[in-house]
């Protein structure tokens, strides 16, 4: 029996993203939640997730066996180059995931917070893009 889904996890957290209405608001629409990275002529705004690393039984022996820990990158891009847009869909990714535990019928995360956050402006397309990384500690529940 398997003690994690790299693809159940990056589910999960599309799930959360993507039904939530207030940041479906934000974003303008459907379909401005994706996985990996944008191309050059994407539609912005954008929230793009992905995990950038994983490990398993982070605790050794203290906790039981099936836990992962995961690093979710989250990149959120603006479409403007004001970064007040871009702030905004951060503040409700942060609220959506930080200190959140969320779940689904495969993975139950019990722990989830961000542990860094860094603010830039893309000159190429001219738009912000704040980027965090999540600690997600998680274990499969099929």
């Amino acid at each position: 029996m398997p003690t994690r889904s790299t693809l159940k996890l990056k589910e999960l957290i599309y799930g959360v993203l993507n039904t939530d209405l207030t940041l479906r608001g934000l974003l303008g629409g459907v379909g401005r939640v994706r996985h990996a990275s944008p191309q050059q002529l994407s539609e912005y705004p954008l929230v793009v997730y992905s995990l950038a690393g994983e490990i398993d039984s982070p605790f050794n022996e203290d906790l039981p066996s099936a836990i992962t820990k995961a690093q979710v990158r989250i990149e959120v891009f603006s479409s403007t180059s004001d970064s007040a847009q871009a702030d905004s869909i951060d503040d409700r990714v942060f609220a959506l995931l930080h200190g959140q535990r969320i779940s689904n019928t495969d993975i139950a995360v019990f722990s989830c917070y961000r542990a860094s956050r860094m603010a830039l402006f893309e000159s190429e397309v001219n738009v912000w893009k704040i980027e965090s990384i999540y600690n997600v500690f998680s274990t499969y529940t099929p």
